[in-house]
């Protein structure tokens, strides 16, 4: 058994490069969720007030209150 567990490390070890190269090439680079939501918020001319945070500008953005933009995102998480 202990001879199977060797030879087992020594392919996982062999094998770790090519798999983190699938792992890179599966997921492709992109930008934060938070920072393509600012982007798209700011070319449609919305900039957060002072203070105010991304969620309240989103939900200025939207025409809706802090509460009704909480209960959509946890609806929408649910499903």
């Amino acid at each position: 058994m202990r001879a199977i567990s060797k030879r087992l490390e020594r392919v996982e070890l062999r094998m770790r490069p090519a798999l983190e190269a699938l792992r890179k090439a599966a997921v492709p680079e992109s930008p934060p969720a938070v920072e393509v939501l600012r982007a798209n918020l700011a070319r449609l001319g919305i900039e957060p007030g002072p203070g105010e945070s991304l969620a309240e500008t989103t939900a200025r953005a939207m025409g809706i209150s802090n509460l009704e933009l909480r209960r959509q995102l946890i609806m929408r998480a649910g499903s």
